[in-house]
């Protein structure tokens, strides 16, 4: 399937950091027409991310999202999930996620306090029944 069939009449969600820069650069490349979808993000008095989607999502066919890269793994995994868990309860029918590095090359750092983590984050990207992860460069 081309790039063009894949994302036609799709809706985009940016994440934090790098994630539009990419993101655009990626529409722009592939002339692709898709429909950007607000949100609002920002964090709990605690702490804690906090997520609301501010534009409709509800009977698109399809919702892109361009994960983020802002330097903490943590934040980026748990906005990636939060979000995808918002598109799946707004019927998102495909979702294609796009990962920086970032979120697919851990460091040895991360990888000796959180040997774990990798692993819980592949589970949760099938449980939310991605249909296309690939990569971007942050």
């Amino acid at each position: 399937m081309d790039i063009q069939s894949e994302f036609r009449a799709a809706a985009v969600f940016f994440g934090s950091g790098n994630a539009q820069a990419a993101g655009q650069a990626f529409i722009d490349q592939h002339k692709l027409d898709l429909k950007v979808i607000d949100r609002d993000l920002g964090k709990f008095s605690n702490g804690e991310i906090k997520l609301e989607i501010t534009g409709n999502v509800r009977g698109c066919p399809s919702i892109t999202y361009f994960a983020p890269d802002t330097g903490n793994v943590f934040d980026d995994m748990m906005e990636t999930l939060i979000t995808l868990d918002a598109m799946r309860r707004h019927d998102a029918q495909k979702i294609h996620v796009f990962l920086p590095p970032s979120l697919t090359k851990f460091s040895p750092e991360f990888m000796a306090d959180m040997p774990f983590m990798p692993a819980i984050f592949g589970k949760f990207i099938q449980i939310f029944e991605v249909n296309g992860l690939r990569t971007y460069d942050g």
